[in-house]
């Protein structure tokens, strides 16, 4: 990483030089931050009462604030609670990415010590030996050389990972297939190792922005159902926020749909007719 260009918001936060920590320090101390003052990292001082306590520029949603009604504890708890298990997944650095040939047990053991917090319950697999075989046979990455996997395999099954929750396979394989064909073999330039870390520094200034939006839309989700009480209200706000994350959720899947099906069109125009 080129020290010589300016801080990313990760590092002016920590110090550190280890991405995954100063991400998950950043998002606690972002998130610490609010639940302290009420307000997010970017307010000014200037804003109407409502966005003082909410971050939102929306009035709507912001309706209990503007009333004067702050977060309760037991809100401050639950939204803490949230974003902790946000900032506590995983990320597999670059610098972590072995550089030599690996069995498929070196590949599942690796994958399972760097993403075990991504696990929704104990018993969940990262990686299986059947789900390699499956991805080779389904090419979306090259089979093992002597039973061996490269660390150009190891990157592909990364990617594999983060997109098989949300991607069906053929999705997937028309994502990765053209990266495959182009960078697999590559030495010098443009190499799967290069563009792997170019995308993982493209994340780190996502990281703020979606701990703002989080408790944006958590904000929007308690300000919803004004007159609801009770263990009906509790229902509501969450039954709420779950649809405000899931709407979002729902819009960026039919673009990377949309644009994955861009991209298995054009490599069918570019096959030569039979």
């Amino acid at each position: 990483m080129r020290e010589s260009r300016r801080l990313p918001a990760y590092r002016k936060t920590s110090g550190s030089a280890d991405r995954t920590s100063c991400l998950q320090e950043s998002m606690r101390i972002g998130s610490q931050n609010f639940l302290l003052t009420g307000k997010s990292a970017d307010q000014q001082t200037g804003l109407p009462a409502y966005r003082k306590v909410c971050g939102s520029a929306d009035r709507i949603s912001c309706l209990r604030a503007e009333k004067g009604m702050i977060m309760t504890e037991e809100q401050k708890a639950i939204l803490k609670d949230i974003l902790g298990n946000f900032s506590s997944l995983d990320y597999i650095n670059p610098e972590d990415v072995p550089d030599i040939p690996l069995y498929m047990d070196q590949i599942t053991t690796f994958m399972d010590g760097q993403l075990k917090s991504c696990k929704r319950y104990p018993d969940d697999k990262i990686l299986t030996k059947t789900m390699i075989n499956n991805y080779t046979k389904n090419d979306l990455i090259p089979p093992p050389v002597k039973k061996k996997y490269s660390k150009e395999h190891l990157l592909l099954l990364i990617f594999v990972y983060y997109f098989k929750d949300f991607l069906s396979i053929s999705d997937i394989e028309s994502i990765l297939k053209p990266l495959t064909e182009k960078f697999f073999k590559n030495t010098e330039g443009s190499t799967l190792s290069a563009i792997y870390e170019e995308v993982f520094k493209l994340e780190q200034n996502q990281v703020d922005y979606m701990v703002k939006d989080i408790i944006r839309r958590y904000n929007m989700a308690e300000a919803a159902f004004p007159d609801a009480a009770g263990k009906d209200e509790e229902y509501l706000h969450t039954f709420a926020f779950i649809c405000l994350l899931s709407f979002d959720v729902y819009v960026k899947k039919k673009l990377i749909e949309h644009l994955a099906d861009k991209m298995a069109e054009e490599k069918k125009e570019g096959e030569p007719k039979k």
